[in-house]
This record gives structure tokens, C-alpha cells and sequence, in this order.
């Protein structure tokens, strides 16, 4: 008897090893909706699975924590994705189809859902009042809210964007993070918060003698500081969407920036040098543009990961400012 119930154990503790989530999701009549096929993971992409198309669909995930998941279904060529920060144990999260929105009605034994839901909601309405102290504020209590859980990083990257210019605000952060030392290394997006984080509170000047880069002659380039009082540097890529738009706003600007001696500089992540000179050409963008190299990145130095932003050096390299809007560039320098 004491083997038999010896075995149990151990069957029991291996199935919460390697089965730690249990998620049923519910969606009525998904046979008849027009989906070509659908996907559940991990944010971080190590668990990926292939689903069923029916009714009540059961995902079985190897997590130990709260994580956010991704619901992704095909529709012809289009692609549509769903998160879902949910806890682990078992979780049943009933939805239906609007279009091409799932929409969850409800998620029964997942806390976690619903206070995330919460933070959204609040976040939006604080967002609204244009209150940066108020912003901050919010933001550090949900921090606080969210500490024991990889949701905090999330929370931590919306207060170090909003603080990308003030190192006196991100020590606050700083002071926060310490704290949970490594706790949430593997979650994917660490990086993006500890390690720029601790990346802004350190830089203050940038040796671009230490890059080069890749003109339109296919040649290797440097970016001369001494040309100019100050510099902009512009991190963009193919495809991304708001890139190309803000390339239109900024050939409105490129002669007011020259009067005032800046110098604009276009840095693109692309490995592709035809594609990437033939839009150059097309859209007739005349400012200096490159390319990065395939490894000792300048956007890896400096911790860039929102596309596009903006970074402003004076004649020495020291860093000014980032940006992700070039109109918030065009107010730094006072240009209308």
C-alpha cells in the first residue's frame, strides 16, 4: 500500500512538474467561423502550440508562474493575436468571435486577468488627464502592485518611455527593480526594461568612432559629430509603419534643421541594402542614411527596441534626449 500510494506521489508531482497551466478555452461555434488555423504560446515563444479547431479547446502549458499568452488565428493571409496574462493551475477562459476580435467574456481561477484588466483601464483614463506626476505616480503604485510577478515588467517599460529624459525619475524606477534582482531573467522582454534601464542611468556620452556603418555607395561610414553643433540620429527600419510616415513629416523640417546647424542622420537595422536603397530613392529622402552592421550595433549599445526613435548628441557625443515622436525632436530644438 505505502509503494502504491509512494507512486501516486510521485505521478502527482510529475504532472505538476511538466503540466503546471491547464487552460480550456471556450469559444461557441468555432467549427463555423471562417479560420484557417490557430496557434496558442508563451509570450516568450518557448512553448508553441498547434489547435484544434473546436468548441472547447484545452492547452496545456509547462509554467510555473503567471505569464501572458497569445491566442493567434489565420484568416486567409491575415494574421490575428489575442494576450492573455493568466495564472497557472487550471483556467478556463470562455470567448467568442466579433470579426476578427477575440473577445473573452470571462476567465474563471485567473486573478491575474482581471487586475491586468484593471491596470489597462486606469492607465488609459490617467493617460488622458496629461498629468506626467500623476503618470508617474500611477505607474510606480502599480509597479508596486505587480512586483511578484513578470507583469511588472511591463509596468516598468510604460514608466521608463515616459522617463527616457529624467534620470532623477528612473533611480525611483531603479529603486524598485533592485530589489527583485533576477527574479524574471527568463521572462523576453528583461531586457528591455533591467538592462536599459541601467543603461540610461549610466551613458552620457556616446564614441561613435566606435561604429560603422554602411553607406548608399555600399561602402563603410562613420557619422562625423564635428559637422554640425548637434546631431539626430534617426533608428528606423523597412516596414515599419509609422517609420515611413514620420519620413514624410521630417522632409518638412530638413532646411529648417539646417538653419539652425543639426544635422540629420537616418540609421536603419535592415539587412536587406537593395530594398533598403530603393525605398531611400522612391520616397526621395535626401538627409544621410545607413545601415547597421550585422553585429556591433550602435541600436544594441544604446538599448534601442521602439522603432522609431531619435536620439540627439551635441559635438562631443554627449546624449541630449530620446524621442519617439519627430515632432517631439522639432519642440526640443524649437522648430515649428
Amino acid at each position: 500500500m505505502k509503494k502504491l500510494i509512494t507512486l501516486l506521489c510521485i505521478l502527482l508531482n510529475f504532472s505538476f512538474a511538466f503540466g503546471q497551466s491547464n487552460i480550456n478555452l471556450i469559444v461557441p461555434n468555432l467549427k463555423d467561423q471562417k479560420i484557417d488555423s490557430m496557434k496558442a504560446f508563451d509570450y516568450s515563444q518557448l512553448e508553441m502550440l498547434n489547435l484544434n479547431m473546436q468548441d472547447t479547446i484545452n492547452m496545456r502549458f509547462k509554467k510555473n508562474n503567471i505569464d501572458c499568452y497569445v491566442i493567434r488565428f489565420h484568416i486567409g493571409k491575415s494574421v490575428f493575436n489575442k494576450q492573455l496574462w493568466l495564472d497557472t493551475g487550471h483556467i478556463t477562459v470562455k470567448a467568442h468571435l466579433l470579426r476578427t476580435n477575440l473577445v473573452v467574456d470571462t476567465v474563471l481561477n485567473s486573478p491575474i486577468y482581471y487586475q491586468v484588466q484593471q491596470f489597462q483601464n486606469e492607465y488609459f483614463a490617467v493617460q488622458k488627464k496629461s498629468d506626467s506626476t500623476a503618470i508617474n505616480q500611477f505607474l510606480l503604485r502599480s509597479f508596486e502592485q505587480f512586483k511578484d510577478n513578470p507583469f511588472s515588467i511591463t509596468v516598468g517599460i510604460y514608466y521608463l518611455l515616459h522617463n527616457i529624459n529624467s534620470k532623477e525619475n528612473l533611480r525611483l524606477l531603479k529603486e524598485k527593480t533592485d530589489p527583485q534582482g533576477q527574479k524574471f531573467k527568463y521572462y523576453i522582454t528583461y531586457t528591455n526594461l533591467y538592462d536599459r534601464l541601467n543603461t540610461l542611468l549610466q551613458l552620457e556620452k556616446v564614441d561613435l568612432n566606435n561604429f560603422k556603418f554602411t553607406n548608399t555607395e555600399n561602402k563603410k561610414s562613420s557619422i562625423n559629430l564635428k559637422s554640425a553643433d548637434y546631431t539626430i540620429i534617426n533608428f528606423w527600419f523597412l516596414n515599419n509603419r509609422s517609420s515611413m510616415q514620420q519620413h514624410q513629416t521630417i522632409k518638412q523640417y530638413v532646411e529648417k534643421l539646417k538653419a539652425k546647424n543639426v544635422q540629420l542622420v537616418g540609421l536603419s537595422i535592415d539587412q536587406t541594402p537593395e530594398d533598403w536603397n530603393k525605398y531611400l530613392t522612391v520616397s526621395g529622402i535626401t538627409w544621410p542614411n545607413y545601415l547597421e552592421p550585422s553585429k556591433n550595433l550602435l541600436s544594441d549599445f544604446l538599448m534601442i527596441d521602439n522603432f522609431p526613435s531619435y536620439i540627439v548628441l551635441n559635438k562631443e557625443g554627449k546624449l541630449l534626449g530620446t524621442y519617439f515622436s519627430f515632432l517631439d525632436v522639432m519642440n526640443y530644438f524649437k522648430i515649428e
